[in-house]
Order: structure tokens, then C-alpha cells, then sequence
């Protein structure tokens, strides 16, 4: 009866878990599908602003800093969202940052 039950049991389990975690992959991808749209839709209109800017009125340097800001905040979040886990910098990192 053991042999019976665990020969039935072990295929709907394996079954059930595999459904659930493509249940809760797709809801993750989507995040991070979604998260990617609104990043590159940031990046446009950055893009757009600064191209609306007059050339001598442009700080380079702010410019670069908001465009890399905005790339490794969708880093950070696709790492968070794929992973699930956190980026932590190493001692390199830091005292290279």
C-alpha cells in the first residue's frame, strides 16, 4: 500500500510544485520585465530633455551622474528581483567608488 501510494503521491507532488514555481516565475519576470520598460522610458526621456537643452546651458557632469544613477538603479533592482538578493559592494568596490 506504501509502495502504491508513494508510486501515485510522488508524480502529483512533483507536479503541483513545478506549476507553482512557474506560477511564481512568471509573476517575478514580470516585475522585472515592467521594471526594465520604465527604466529605458527614463533613459528616453533623458535623452530627450538633454537633447532639448541648449548646448551652452548642458552640465556634463550632472547629465552623466543622473544617466548612471538611473542604469545602476536598473541593475540593482534586476539583481533584487532575479536573485533575490541584495548587491552588496566588496572592500574593492568601496575603495575603488
Amino acid at each position: 500500500m506504501a509502495e502504491v501510494l508513494f508510486a501515485v503521491g510522488t508524480p502529483i507532488i512533483a507536479a503541483t510544485l513545478t506549476v507553482i514555481n512557474g506560477l511564481g516565475q512568471n509573476f517575478h519576470w514580470g516585475a522585472t520585465w515592467r521594471d526594465m520598460v520604465l527604466n529605458g522610458t527614463r533613459l528616453e526621456k533623458e535623452r530627450d530633455r538633454f537633447l532639448a537643452t541648449k548646448p551652452e546651458d548642458r552640465d556634463l557632469v550632472k547629465e552623466l551622474d543622473r544617466l548612471n544613477g538611473i542604469v545602476l538603479d536598473e541593475t540593482k533592482n534586476f539583481f533584487q528581483r532575479v536573485l533575490d538578493s541584495e548587491v552588496k559592494p566588496t572592500k574593492e568596490q568601496n575603495n575603488n567608488g
